[in-house]
């Protein structure tokens, strides 16, 4: 009986240590992957790509193209705004500014960070 529970616990202690091995393994490939989205297959800019409505939506060819290209022409300007806003939000502070306008300086970035995360929200919608 000694010897089955001794087995047991050996059995168990070498699951448990396969476990933590497969889960640091996990954990190195999660750190290696990028962290930036894969790119779709297909670009919407490539001459491959048509863009396709909702058969319920009833547009032609040509208004589902024009739809498209303000949609594209949409996503460039978001695009634009959020370097913009990313960059004004992430310049230096002068270091020898008083405390009220390190403030001011904060509560400003707050905001632009905010206004870039609305923006980053919207190109999700529209890619």
């Amino acid at each position: 009986m000694a010897t089955t529970k001794k087995k047991t616990t050996t059995s168990s202690t070498t699951t448990a240590a396969k476990k933590a091995t497969t889960k640091s393994d996990e954990m190195k490939a999660v750190a290696a992957a990028p962290a930036t989205p894969k790119a779709p297959t297909v670009s919407m800019t490539s001459p491959d790509f048509e863009p396709k409505s909702h058969e319920d939506a009833k547009l032609s060819k040509k208004q589902t193209k024009q739809l498209f290209d303000l949609l594209v022409a949409e996503r460039e300007r978001v695009l634009k705004g959020l370097g913009e806003h990313l960059g004004d939000a992430i310049s230096n502070i002068d270091p020898l500014s008083d405390e009220m306008d390190i403030a001011q300086r904060h509560t400003e970035q707050a905001y632009l960070m905010r206004f870039a995360d609305k923006e980053r929200k919207l190109l999700g919608e529209i890619a």
